[in-house]
């Protein structure tokens, strides 16, 4: 798991979270965040990028705030946010292999 854009223990301070008990629904959403990420962006998204590592945590925080509601759908406002920082990243990585 060392190349996610965030720790487990970065998460868990946003979500801030103090407890061990959901540390494997932590770490399948990070995964899951990571995976968006990559495949939103490409393969060439820089991970150490502070805004890919927000995005990283806005999407997990959204869908640990959100677990087990009937809608699964993020909020307008958030989908916006993510739209914008997956579009400046993925701009930004075809830059630098242009």
């Amino acid at each position: 798991m060392s190349d996610l854009a965030v720790t487990l223990l970065e998460v868990k301070e946003y979500l801030r979270v103090g407890f061990d008990d959901d540390d494997t629904l932590i770490e399948n959403l990070l995964q899951t965040a990571d995976s968006y990420l990559v495949g939103s962006i490409g393969t060439n998204v820089d991970k150490t990028d502070n805004r890919a590592k927000l995005l990283v945590k806005i999407y997990v925080k959204d869908m640990y705030d959100n677990r087990g509601r009937e809608s699964e759908n993020p909020s307008a406002n958030l989908r916006k946010m993510v739209s914008d920082l997956s579009m400046q990243l993925k701009i930004e990585s075809h830059e630098v292999i242009e």
